[in-house]
């Protein structure tokens, strides 16, 4: 089933729509460098969440029920991998790097526990966030299910599924702390640091997508 909208597919223009909406964020609502990158580590904690919908939906459909230990295995590491992308952006988003290039001493400005307090409380990261959910679930129905990812993959290939897209997400934030820097986090260097990251993320979705329709070994009978 082709299901597109143009050019792109419906799950690409989701996406599309998702990762352009931060714009809106730094034009209108003042955000920083700091609050696109908590957004950034939030869309980690999607992917790992609907990951986890995906080897649930496997297990329960190919009544694989032993994939259970592989899910919690998944959990655990991805968590612990999460957890510890969630300080360093809480350092970052504390320093509040995006409004200067420059990291305050330790005693100079609110706490990390403030600082994320008051982000979250921010309606317009909420609603970011619930794009970014949205455009990785309208995913999960079409590619997953109705496209038939579910029975073109193994368990053991879900498991490591989306580290390949976290990983290129990663790399494009690395490259966009140092626009930021390179900036002083000027409207440009977040624009262009958006614009980077939605490409990056497009083209992680199309290899995800590839990995995925391959049937596996233990598949073929």
């Amino acid at each position: 089933m082709n299901l597109r909208l143009g050019k792109f597919t419906i799950a690409e223009t989701a996406l599309l729509a998702a990762n352009l909406l931060p714009l809106a964020g730094v034009a209108f609502w003042g955000w920083d460098g700091g609050q696109l990158f908590f957004l950034f580590w939030l869309e980690n904690v999607i992917i790992g969440f609907i990951n986890v919908l995906r080897m649930t939906v496997y297990c329960i459909a190919e009544r694989a029920y032993a994939g259970v230990i592989l899910i919690a295995f998944f959990i655990v590491h991805y968590g612990m991998f999460t957890a510890v992308h969630g300080v360093f952006t809480m350092m970052f988003v504390s320093g509040r790097v995006g409004k200067g290039g420059e990291m305050p001493a330790p005693d100079v400005g609110p706490s990390p526990e403030e600082v994320l307090l008051q982000t979250i409380s921010d309606p317009g990261i909420m609603i970011a966030a619930a794009a970014l959910f949205a455009s990785h679930f309208v995913s999960f129905i079409i590619n997953f299910l109705i496209r038939g990812e579910i029975k073109t993959v193994s368990v053991q290939q879900l498991m490591f599924a989306p580290y390949g897209r976290v990983v290129a997400l990663h790399i494009s934030l690395l490259i966009g702390f140092f626009i930021l820097l390179a900036t002083g986090a000027a409207l440009g260097g977040l624009v262009l640091l958006i614009i980077f990251k939605v490409f990056i993320d497009l083209a992680a979705h199309r290899g995800e997508r590839s990995r995925l329709g391959k049937t596996p070994a233990d598949k073929i009978e």
